[in-house]
This record gives structure tokens, C-alpha cells and sequence, in this order.
């Protein structure tokens, strides 16, 4: 019986919903710059979400371009960095707050994939659209800091 308890806990734990500590005040637009990832592979990743954190993972639009500028406001943006060669991506959220600096509303936001991230699964790409979503990292599952 105690096993049975165990191993229910143990997969409540499993499939645990990350926590948010960022918020969008309006629903983003998502710009995916170059050829970094592909159409199939975002749409993947946003499905994935979707099913796990609901509406929080919102957008309006999907845009493909050949090149973009700086994120703006209202924006995810997810593009190549051929800087990086010790990261798989790296995400950078602007944000802001008004009284309360617990509570941080998201201006925008940019993603950057390098070309050795993980394809398995999509999960680099799921990872740091997690963040773009607003969750931080998490001591298991795919916002795990360290997948």
C-alpha cells in the first residue's frame, strides 16, 4: 500500500505544471528570424505548451521572416545565435513591474537557438518557449536548468 502511495506522488511530481513568476499583459506575437527551426518544429513546441499551461501559452500571430531587428514590445522573437557555443539557447525577457517587483509583466521577449541545440523533441525550443511563457526553471522536467 505505502508503495502505491509512493509511486503516486512520485508521478504527481512527474507531470507537475511549472510555476509562472512572469505574465504578458496582452497576448504576444511570435517572429521566428531565419531558418534557425522550422515551421513544424515551433508549431510542435507550441502545441506542447498549449497542453500543459493552457491559455498562458497564448499568442496571435506566427511570423516567419528571413531576417529580423529588435524585438518590440508584444513580441517573441526566436532567432540564431552564432555566438553561442557552450549554450543550446538562451532567453532573454524584457519586463517590467509597477508596485509589486514580484509580480513582472513581460515587455518582450528574444530567444536565441544556437545551431548545436537539441533537436530530440524539440527540446531546446520547448524549453525556452517555457520561459517566453513566463516559467522559470524547475529542479526536474523540461525546465529543468540543465536538460
Amino acid at each position: 500500500m505505502s508503495f502505491l502511495f509512493l509511486n503516486f506522488i512520485i508521478t504527481l511530481n512527474a507531470n507537475a505544471t511549472p510555476s509562472h513568476t512572469y505574465k504578458w499583459d496582452k497576448t504576444p506575437d511570435i517572429e521566428v528570424c531565419g531558418d534557425i527551426v522550422s515551421k513544424e518544429e515551433v508549431i510542435e513546441s507550441l502545441k506542447y505548451w498549449h497542453a500543459n499551461i493552457g491559455n498562458k501559452a497564448s499568442f496571435n500571430d506566427l511570423r516567419f521572416k528571413s531576417q529580423c531587428g529588435n524585438p518590440k514590445t508584444g513580441i517573441i522573437q526566436i532567432s540564431r545565435n552564432k555566438k553561442s557555443i557552450t549554450e543550446y539557447g538562451l532567453t532573454n525577457i524584457d519586463y517590467y513591474y509597477y508596485n509589486d517587483k514580484n509580480d513582472r509583466t513581460i515587455n518582450f521577449v528574444k530567444i536565441d537557438l544556437s545551431d548545436h541545440m537539441v533537436r530530440e523533441d524539440n527540446i531546446t525550443l520547448r524549453h525556452e518557449l517555457g520561459h517566453a511563457f513566463g516559467l522559470l526553471h524547475e529542479d526536474h522536467g523540461i525546465m529543468e536548468a540543465y536538460y
